[in-house]
């Protein structure tokens, strides 16, 4: 395993146990952050009528979920930040994800961009 610096950024972490302490801690942080918007900004987005077929949140669960971690290329490895992280999937669970971006990218694209208009 790659060593990698304490979140404070002072020391080294080398064995096994407590980098993987580290991602853990690296990834919660990342997945779990607050995040800041400004009304003004939801304010600009054009209103769309409801549709009712995105009411129900989904129920999506990935028993064989997994996260591969990797290097960007850029800044040093020693640091969390400099990694980007990816999930594998089956591939049922390819085809379900697929299918449900399309459908939601496709509803909310519908007058946003002008090669979803109809002339």
């Amino acid at each position: 395993m790659v060593p990698l610096r304490r979140s404070d950024e002072q020391a080294l972490l080398i064995n096994e146990a407590s980098i993987l302490s580290r991602w853990r801690e690296h990834l919660k942080a990342l997945f779990s952050a607050e995040r800041i918007f400004y009304y003004s900004a939801i304010l600009r987005i054009p209103h769309q009528p409801i549709k009712s077929e995105l009411d129900e949140p989904p129920f999506v669960y990935f028993p064989g979920e997994v996260i591969i971690i990797l290097y960007k290329n850029e800044g040093e490895k020693l640091n969390c930040s400099n990694y980007t992280e990816i999930i594998l999937l089956s591939i049922k669970e390819k085809i379900f994800a697929r299918n449900f971006l399309k459908r939601l990218v496709t509803s909310i694209a519908v007058g946003h961009h002008p090669e979803s208009r109809q002339t």
